[in-house]
């Protein structure tokens, strides 16, 4: 007589390969999750930046506007008119549109034209965004004033570009400031 086997002991090769393939499937959709959630906090922070540079660039042309109220200047003198007592030229109406770089120390912002396309911006170690020292970010901006109603109303357009998984992402914001005078 033989000894009866007992064949509820242990796992089968095929019992074996079977909880393998799922947990290989497990982690594989967790991995899989998680890489989507990295690249998209990746595009909302950089939609994020862009949105917040884009609205900076319309307060740094407020901010010159202002100061050209103080200075008794022309309320577009070093933005888009190059006309009149110490204004040095017409920056943001040209067709690449300007960038703008407001000095920290002295509160100032100087325009300059794009010369082709914008450079990349640059942000500092207190991270003050820029074109002036720094390291190089994925960002550019560019800003078009247009004189709407003469003397008394312009439109200002900023718009911002980076890279982003094959293509080139943008946010444009558009925004209006009126002579007060």
């Amino acid at each position: 007589m033989r000894p009866k086997s007992d064949s509820n002991k242990g796992f089968t090769l095929i019992e074996t390969l079977v909880a393998i393939t799922v947990l290989l499937v497990a982690v594989t959709t967790a991995m899989t999750l998680s890489f989507q959630s990295i690249r998209t906090s990746t595009t909302v922070k950089n939609k994020f930046i862009a949105s917040l540079l884009a609205q900076e660039g319309i307060e740094l042309v407020k901010n010159e506007r202002d100061g050209n109220f103080l200075e008794s200047r022309d309320w577009l003198c070093n933005i888009a008119v190059s006309s009149g007592p110490s204004c040095s030229g017409n920056p943001c109406g040209s067709a690449n549109g300007c960038e703008a770089t407001l000095n920290p120390a002295n509160s100032k912002v100087s325009f300059a034209p794009c010369v082709g396309e914008c450079g990349l911006m640059r942000i500092n170690n207190d991270y003050f965004y820029g074109y002036l020292g720094g390291s190089e970010t994925i960002f550019r901006r560019k800003i078009f004033v247009n004189e709407l109603v003469d003397n008394a109303e312009a439109g200002v357009t900023v718009i911002v570009e980076w890279p982003e998984r094959f293509s080139t992402q943008s946010i444009t914001i558009v925004g209006h400031i009126f002579n007060w005078l």
